[in-house]
């Protein structure tokens, strides 16, 4: 498996990543032939993605683009799935109900309910996330990582840690799409 996160990505926090996203992943997808799965934290990102992507199915197969639920659960094994594309850390919404309310409980005994709560839940859901591209011995693929807090960010290092598969390859957002196009090109030829 590869391993990429672009370095020079807008944060998820700034109005530019919206379309810093949708920009890198049309040509990673096309680079992939489809046969991608883009993990989203929201339906408005998904809406946004969808609508800007829509004009790229004509000839460049097929592509997932996804919310919640798909994080964990979903099993496609082989070159269906090749590419995986994270587009922010799936941190959850703290003013959910029943979050904020354990948030409170944590916090009034003393606890932080973003290292305590909300971090160990946003890392357990990004393992999953990453699962969802290797499911077999046999599996291979490319997963890319949109959100730059992975780097700037002192818990992002905790993220990383979790998977325990060595260091990615940390390279401009521009490079993308020619690493992604040579691995599939690669792989072809070994075919």
């Amino acid at each position: 498996m590869t391993f990429l996160i672009p370095d020079d990505m807008p944060d998820p926090t700034e109005a530019a990543h919206r379309s810093a996203v949708v920009d890198l992943l049309g040509p990673v997808i096309t680079a992939a032939g489809g046969r991608s799965l883009v993990l989203m934290t929201s339906y408005g990102m998904l809406q946004a993605v969808h609508g800007e992507l829509e004009g790229l199915r004509a000839g460049a197969g097929e592509a997932l683009l996804a919310t919640d639920s798909f994080w964990e659960g979903i099993d496609v094994r082989g070159e269906a799935l090749s590419l995986l594309a994270l587009t922010r850390l799936p941190f959850r919404v703290p003013s959910e109900p029943v979050l904020q309310a354990r948030a409170e409980k944590l916090e009034r005994e003393g606890g932080n309910a973003f290292t305590g709560l909300l971090l160990p839940m946003a890392i357990l859901k990004f393992k999953q996330g990453m699962g969802r591209l290797i499911r077999h011995r046999e599996d291979r693929g490319i997963a890319i990582v949109l959100d730059p807090r992975i780097l700037t960010r002192r818990y992002g290092r905790l993220f990383l840690d979790s998977l325990g598969w060595g260091e990615p390859v940390i390279v401009p957002a521009s490079e993308v799409p020619a690493i992604v196009e040579a691995w599939f090109r690669e792989r072809e030829m070994d075919s």
